[in-house]
């Protein structure tokens, strides 16, 4: 019997669920403490005057000091929902949903409340609307990022879905920003005459953004929910739509600092912008629901895969064993028997076999009828096994009332004593037989035979040699054993 089958399919269909789960938790343990680190560092630059810490160049915006510690706490929260503390993140995600609200607060109604310098007093001032204040577009991106994490932090299915979708707002305005550097539009990564994005702080949310999403991921994994192609494509979908608007806003504020205003000379380029990017954000989107619902279908045909192959060992197992008593059937003995005698061969180790029978079984089912019969060979049969100790040992039911007991590495006289103490715990079962002519409760007769094997030895010989014995168990009065050494054949 080939139990191996749905073992070796196994591999083909996926790599193991929990291990994937535990390598995909260091790599967002790792994220976690990546944009923690991003936080320090800055914070340290600032700590000591190490401008480039702060600045990476020095015409671009730094990181203030409220976006650093906001970093931290962001990092630090997403680090403890990995570790089921819960309440310490949302702890840190609520001062920095403070930071970030009361920054735009400041924005809004021109008020300074006094939190742009609560921590620190600033020197690098570069593109900075007031000492300490961070942008605009890095407060939103705050508040975004909070939210996503609180509803992370509910762990059911669509707050898991829209902190995805928030996810990835977040990280198409971190690249807008990233390419507004890149290209020069300064718009791109400041709004009007507010503070702008630092370069690093763009790079810290397309972290958080993809940390977002990869967290949404792995608890939705970890309690059995696959989030639908639809979902993925949302967030391809609102994140190319993110980029477009806000690149195609920073175009249409014309506002290139040194290079010349592309949009005078070609004022198609910002209505193309729009559409291109537009159009191909919806292609993409499109693109991948389908990638996702293939995705779907090949899951299901390899779960389907996986169930027809258990299903299919199951069935080869329940063909190897009787019906009735649960015990192996006279198919699984032929095989056994044959594999066991060719072990017994190469290794010239003694080959034991028992047949039993149930004495005057015939009698029994004429007086008590056929269910108690099948009771009662339910019960022997469970005798007979509880005799089979080692795992090479067979028990089957033969036929009818006839069980067989197949004992590799046994001696006859081990044998003779396993078959006598089978039939003292059948008749220990005190099952009545009235119509028996040995005995007031059912007996077993037992006739065995056991031989180290030659070239030339078969099962039917030994089988023929232990059918003779219990042939001479039943005529010297049953519920008795009878051995017979099997001599060598010629």
């Amino acid at each position: 019997m080939e139990s191996g089958t749905l073992a070796q399919a196994m591999p083909i269909v996926a790599v193991s669920s929990a291990s994937l789960l535990r390598h995909f938790s260091i790599l967002l343990n790792v994220g976690a403490l990546g944009i923690s680190l991003l936080g320090f560092l800055v914070i340290c630059g600032w700590s000591w005057r190490l401008i480039p810490l702060i600045q990476l160049h020095p015409s671009w915006v730094p990181m203030q000091f409220n976006t650093a510690l906001s970093f931290v706490f962001l990092g630090l929260a997403l680090f403890g929902l990995l570790h089921g503390r819960s309440v310490i993140a949302q702890f840190l995600t609520g001062l920095t949903t403070i930071m970030a609200g009361l920054t735009l607060l400041q924005y809004i109604t021109g008020l300074n409340v006094g939190i742009d310098e609560l921590f620190w007093q600033h020197t690098v001032i570069v593109q900075t609307m007031s000492p300490g204040r961070m942008a605009p577009n890095t407060a939103l991106c705050f508040l975004l990022s909070s939210l996503a994490l609180w509803l992370l932090s509910q762990r059911h299915r669509y707050p898991l879905v829209l902190s995805g979708i928030l996810g990835a707002l977040v990280i198409g305005l971190g690249t807008v920003a990233i390419f507004g550097y890149w290209s020069g539009v300064e718009s791109a990564y400041g709004w009007g005459k507010w503070t702008r994005m630092a370069v690093h702080t763009a790079g810290g949310f397309i972290l958080v953004g993809l940390m977002l999403i990869g967290e949404e991921q792995y608890f939705a994994r970890k309690v059995g929910y696959r989030l639908p192609a639809l979902t993925w494509a949302m967030m391809v979908g609102i994140m190319g739509v993110t980029v477009t608007l806000a690149f195609w806003q920073a175009l249409g504020a014309n506002d290139f600092g040194k290079t010349p205003a592309a949009t005078q000379a070609f004022p198609w380029v910002t209505s193309g912008v729009l559409v291109f990017g537009l159009a191909f954000s919806l292609t993409l989107a499109i693109a991948v629901w389908f990638s996702g619902q293939f995705q779907a279908q090949v899951v299901a045909l390899q779960a389907a895969q996986v169930k027809i192959l258990s299903l299919n060992e199951q069935l080869e197992k329940l063909s190897y064993l009787d019906g009735l008593t649960g015990i192996a059937n006279r198919r699984m003995f032929d095989l056994t028997a044959e594999r066991e005698l060719g072990h017994a061969y190469r290794h010239q180790y003694p080959l034991a076999l028992i047949l039993f029978d149930l004495d005057y079984f015939k009698a029994y089912n004429d007086h008590y009828g056929h269910l108690q019969g099948d009771h009662c060979l339910q019960q022997v049969a469970q005798v007979i096994q509880a005799m089979a100790r080692r795992p090479t040992d067979l028990a089957a039911r033969y036929g009818g009332e006839e069980f067989v007991l197949l004992l590799p590495d046994a001696t006859l006289s081990a044998a003779q004593g396993i078959a006598e103490k089978a039939l003292r715990e059948v008749g220990n079962l005190n099952l009545p037989h009235p119509t028996s002519k040995v005995s007031t409760v059912v007996t077993l007769s037992a006739g065995l035979t056991a031989c180290v094997p030659q070239q030339n030895t078969d099962i039917r010989h030994l089988f023929k040699q232990a059918d003779q014995a219990l042939y001479q168990a039943k005529a010297q009065g049953r519920a008795c054993v009878v051995a017979l050494a099997s001599p060598p054949l010629n």
